[in-house]
């Protein structure tokens, strides 16, 4: 979903069916972009919003970030420290590669949501329409409203993504205490 289906879809929760760069709807949804994509991807750990790099020492032994790396996720440090842009590694180690995996900003930098998770894009738009309310409708009630029902997509998304990635359902039958279970 690109930067102009989203404006569209989310100044449509607010009654507003033309979105143009030069119009007030506009510019509110540009305004809050950013913030309410922020909000959408510190949900959860979303897949596809995840990156990993292989990193090397720079010449002091720290290792330097990803300009868009969010958030780590793991890293094959046993203990380190992270001070501004840099991970140090805390103890005795030589100088190795450091595998880190990582939020990225790329999502939100881009505004190119993923078209294969539909509640995922839903409950951006909703979110992105409930911060946008207030200064669109005025309706605080409104954006209340939104910002509950972008919530409940968001948790269909994650609920779809943890079913396909880390249930046994996949398998139609499957061996569970020396007993066969079929799917029926």
């Amino acid at each position: 979903m690109d930067k102009g289906t989203l404006y569209r879809l989310a100044a449509s929760y607010l009654g507003e069916c033309c979105v143009k760069e030069d119009t007030a709807v506009y510019s509110a949804l540009n305004d809050v972009a950013q913030h309410a994509i922020g909000l959408t991807l510190d949900y959860t750990n979303w897949p596809f919003a995840l990156a990993r790099v292989t990193l090397t020492p720079d010449a002091d032994g720290a290792y330097t970030l990803p300009a868009d790396c969010l958030e780590i996720r793991e890293c094959s440090l046993s203990a380190y420290e992270v001070i501004g842009r840099k991970l140090y590694a805390k103890g005795f180690m030589e100088r190795a590669e450091v595998t880190l995996t990582y939020k990225s900003s790329v999502l939100a930098d881009t505004l190119c949501l993923p078209d294969y998770e539909p509640f995922f894009c839903e409950g951006c738009a909703l979110l992105l329409a409930s911060k946008a309310a207030p200064r669109i409708t005025s309706n605080l009630k409104l954006a209340q409203g939104l910002e509950q029902e972008a919530y409940d997509k968001l948790y269909r998304a994650k609920l779809k993504i943890v079913r396909s990635t880390a249930s046994n359902d996949q398998m139609p039958e499957t061996v569970t205490s020396g007993r066969r279970w079929r799917r029926g």
